[in-house]
């Protein structure tokens, strides 16, 4: 009942340069646990591929600032689990696997394939999903056995409504075909793109036989010029209204884009739910729900209060240390009103944590006395939030002072 369910899909614009490509540097160690900016890397490409967004430098910045953030809740959630002795087996992993496949359409085994050629870190997914399940098991096995559910709560629950329409979203199965215009012959490569659409509504050919003929799009050869689900919100213009303006089972007409012809085919068009798996018939069960969602934001706060958690940069610089100079320049930030360093008039305490063996791959100015930023009182802002979104934007703890200086968060006395 707690599973969240786990879908795969894909963006229509060209995916983000590879994080392998980039340097691999610690960028926080988490109760010794290291995490890397390869795993962020590749973890903002998922979200923002998998979510449809477009790959603004704003929300590339929003959306790096929360995938710290959750690389650090889903580590010390592991070793929370692995010290209750919750793991998911490899028979779990693989059903979950097997699923996914079946609901992406792909063959038993096919998904690796599927993610590496849509340009995505397989490694990325695979950890994303063992992480979520890994921690709706604890959920199941731990915090609720604890929820006591009364009428009050069933009534509160019976009068909330079920849909909301955020949840909702429209995607399209799609295919494409990909012309580009030749230096010199403008016109016969328009009157080519022209020909292929009139070919593919008449039937003569299927759309498939013509992509893996005329296009040059990387779907062409391998998939037919399948592109597979995506959402209709994120798709930048003009490819929003030619999806748009397509009907289900149609063609679109060929849409000049740089030095290129598009050719768009709606295979298919659904209206979703993406919360529904996730949504209790009965008020019982919705009550439940609420309580367990609630109950675990405050354990992941209680387990981010005691864990010690030391940053190796400098939030105003975190763009750069993770990405050099690959990407976009991050949104600018507001002006600050405050140096860096302890937010609190409170002697900073020296702090002493045993190195984990990755940080030695990387180089690290240690200040003489690193900074430990205490956990948040009652009514702050706690970094718990597992969700990612493109405005909504957990800032990581106050930094050490001095230019890509590590950070520590103290744990709770």
């Amino acid at each position: 009942m707690f599973m969240k369910k786990l879908l795969i899909v894909l963006i229509l614009l060209a995916l983000p340069v590879s994080a392998s490509a980039l340097e691999y540097k610690v960028l926080a160690v988490v109760n010794g646990h290291a995490i890397s900016t390869v795993q962020v890397r590749d973890r903002v490409n998922l979200i923002i591929s998998s979510a449809g967004l477009h790959d603004t430098p704003e929300i590339r910045s929003n959306t790096t600032k929360e995938v710290v953030e959750i690389l650090i809740n889903e580590a010390v959630q592991e070793q929370e689990a692995k010290e209750k002795n919750i793991a998911l087996t490899d028979d779990e992993m693989k059903a979950v696997m097997a699923d996914l496949e079946r609901k992406n359409g792909l063959k038993p085994g096919g998904m690796k394939g599927f993610v590496v050629s849509k340009g995505q870190s397989y490694e990325a997914v695979i950890e994303q999903i063992r992480a979520s399940l890994t921690w709706q098991k604890f959920l199941a096995r731990i915090i609720r056995p604890q929820i006591q559910i009364t009428d009050k709560d069933i009534k509160d629950a019976a009068a909330k409504p079920v849909s909301n329409p955020e949840d909702t979203i429209t995607k399209v199965d799609l295919s494409e075909i990909v012309v580009p215009i030749e230096f010199g012959k403008e016109q016969e490569s328009k009157d080519l793109a022209e020909t292929i659409v009139r070919t593919a509504r008449s039937g003569a050919k299927s759309f498939g036989d013509l992509a893996e003929k005329y296009s040059v799009g990387k779907t062409a050869k391998d998939h037919k010029g399948e592109l597979g689900w995506i959402p209709e919100k994120g798709v930048v213009e003009p490819l929003a209204s030619m999806i748009k303006s397509t009907k289900e089972g149609s063609v679109s007409d060929a849409v000049k884009i740089n030095s290129m012809y598009i050719i768009l085919k709606v295979n298919k068009r659904q209206t979703i739910d993406t919360q529904a798996a996730m949504k209790p018939r009965s008020p019982e069960e919705r009550a439940l729900v609420t309580k367990v969602e609630a109950e675990a934001k405050k354990y992941i706060k209680g387990l981010r209060d005691k864990a010690y958690v030391e940053r190796k940069y400098n939030p105003d610089q975190l763009m750069s240390f993770v990405w050099g100079d690959s990407k976009p320049a991050e949104a600018k930030p507001a002006a600050a009103t405050k140096p860096f360093g302890p937010t609190k008039k409170t002697a900073a305490k020296k702090a002493t944590t045993k190195k984990s063996p990755a940080e030695t791959t990387v180089t690290v100015t240690e200040p003489a006395e690193p900074v430990k930023d205490e956990p948040a009182k009652d009514g702050a802002t706690d970094a718990t939030s597992t969700e990612p979104s493109a405005t909504s934007v957990t800032e990581p703890v106050a930094a050490a002072p001095g230019e890509g200086e590590p950070t520590k968060d103290a744990p709770a006395k």
